[in-house]
């Protein structure tokens, strides 16, 4: 009996020849999702004529970052100062976690304790009948 045999194609080594050769058979067009910087993306997949860029990316122009700022040629934070309008991608949020946060919560704490100890004393009174005076 004879050893069945199988048909491999050009194989792996095919391919690789093909593609050091520099054969334009699998070259893709550059792409804004193909990991690869090229086109005309400002950084890797991100900027120029692709989405907007995450912070610290490569960028050129204003419009190449997410958050409208480019400086020095990288994406950064879009400054926000008390009383301007919130720049675009951006939301205000109260911060639950700093100084003036803690400072919050003990303050509600604090006139929690003290409306309800007030209230209490007050329902602890004795009702003044009409015509007695209190000391």
């Amino acid at each position: 009996m004879r050893p069945i045999e199988r048909s491999t194609g050009p194989g792996v080594a095919g391919l690789a020849a093909l593609m050091l050769s520099g054969g334009t058979a699998l070259a893709a067009e550059p792409s804004c999702y193909d990991r690869v910087q090229n086109g005309p993306e400002t950084d890797v997949d991100c900027g120029g004529d692709c989405p907007p860029c995450a912070l610290d990316r490569a960028c050129m122009v204003p419009r190449d970052c997410f958050s409208g700022r480019c400086a020095d040629r990288v994406c950064e934070e879009q400054a926000y100062e008390r009383g301007a309008t919130v720049p675009k991608g951006y939301r205000l949020e109260t911060s639950t976690t700093d100084a003036p946060a803690t400072a919050r919560k003990a303050g509600l704490l604090f006139f929690g304790i003290g409306y309800t100890a007030a209230y209490a004393g007050a329902l602890a009174l004795p009702a003044a009948s009409p015509g007695s005076t209190r000391p």
